[in-house]
């Protein structure tokens, strides 16, 4: 599974909830020691560019000093 992937899978199990790049890591990269909030960042802009709709806001939010969460859009 990409890791885009896997960071999506919370985040739809568990809509609203805030999870935080420590959670992230632990959860998907558990067995990679060179890991850190970058990497986290990184992935959730990928995750980001392959879900949004150009001139909408982001379904995933970040949670200035707690995490991300994903947001349902409004139609």
């Amino acid at each position: 599974m990409s890791k885009e992937l896997a960071i999506l899978e919370p985040f739809l199990k568990h809509p609203n909830q805030v999870f935080d790049a420590d959670e992230m890591i632990e959860r998907i990269w558990h067995s990679e020691k060179e890991v850190g909030p970058e990497t986290v960042r990184t992935n959730i802009m990928r995750l980001r560019n392959l879900l949004d709709v150009e001139g909408e806001e982001s379904v995933i939010k970040n949670m200035r000093g707690q995490g991300y969460k994903l947001v349902s859009p409004d139609i």
